[in-house]
């Protein structure tokens, strides 16, 4: 969430959490459930409802991130700001939930809705697991019956801080242009990077295991403005700029690696410096014992 640049002391109202709603998370048989729902509704729902009050006696400018789960994915077209959320999971309801909560205590906060990340700073998107695994020719397996709006982490964050110096408000649609399945997003990424795509897989949502029910069709488009960069200019420039981010970690673990043997090589120093001290300065000790320690010293 981005906010002013005032500092916020945050703080849970009393009657926020009911003493049921606790009971059930941590008494019920079904602890991993309810602890599960305790948190997605914590983060999801209840964090940002808190920082919307405080931005509102505050007179902070508040933005905050939901998703394109808070729809059930039925019908073909793009989705609308417009759109009546429909969630299908518990993570989409408490985004919903986030969403009405946020902008019923402050309606001027800015709500943005995205699709799946993917960025050049982290090794978990899907974008870079799929790469890495290619690249090492193992199977990589991605799903065909869904459908959605990929986001890459650098524009949204630009086109948000755009969003905010411009004073917009409401819920805003901001993921890059064109809409894909995960395995369309595969082999674009590997063909925009020169990978080998033949281990690439096909397979349904379901046969990946998910537990939760997930929309089949979540892509996102915007009836406010389009402004976000086309998808596969954002591929490219992820390509690109995850070379020189790798390019830059391993400048960077060189330069530790160096620093940290220089720092042993000097301890090592400063303890044969202080053996030869003690040896030399020991009750009842001789030249030859001094030379002695010396040499042991040199020698470790």
């Amino acid at each position: 969430m981005f906010l002013g640049r005032e500092r916020l002391q945050l703080r849970f109202q009393p009657g926020q959490f009911s003493q049921r709603s606790i009971a059930l998370c941590f008494c019920s048989k079904n602890f991993r459930h309810h602890r599960f729902i305790f948190v997605m509704r914590s983060e999801n729902a209840i964090g940002p409802a808190v920082l919307a009050a405080q931005c509102a006696a505050a007179g902070i400018r508040l933005l905050t991130f939901s998703s394109d789960q808070v729809f059930d994915g039925h019908g073909k077209r793009a989705w609308l700001e417009s759109d009546a959320p429909a969630p299908l999971n518990l993570y989409g309801m408490s985004k919903a939930q986030g969403e009405r909560d946020v902008l019923a205590l402050l309606p001027q906060a800015t709500v943005v809705r995205t699709g799946a990340f993917f960025g050049p700073w982290d090794a978990h998107n899907f974008v870079y697991r799929a790469l890495a695994a290619l690249a090492r020719r193992e199977p990589f397996r991605a799903a065909t019956d869904a459908r959605f709006s990929p986001t890459y982490v650098p524009d949204l964050v630009h086109t948000c801080l755009d969003l905010l110096i411009d004073g917009a408000s409401g819920v805003w649609h901001l993921a890059n242009a064109g809409d894909v399945s995960w395995m369309e997003l595969a082999a674009r990424a590997a063909e925009l990077a020169g990978v080998d795509a033949s281990s690439l897989e096909p397979c349904t949502t379901a046969a990946l295991g998910e537990v939760a029910p997930r929309p089949r069709h979540s892509v996102l488009a915007s009836e406010r403005a389009a402004l976000m960069p086309p998808l596969d200019d954002a591929l490219r420039r992820f390509i690109t700029e995850r070379v020189a981010f790798a390019a830059t970690l391993t400048l960077a673990t060189e330069a530790i690696a160096r620093a940290t043997q220089r720092a042993v090589a000097h301890a090592a120093a400063d303890a044969a410096g202080i053996a030869r001290n003690r040896a030399a300065h020991a009750p009842g000790a001789t030249a030859d014992d001094a030379t002695t320690a010396r040499r042991v010293a040199a020698a470790g």
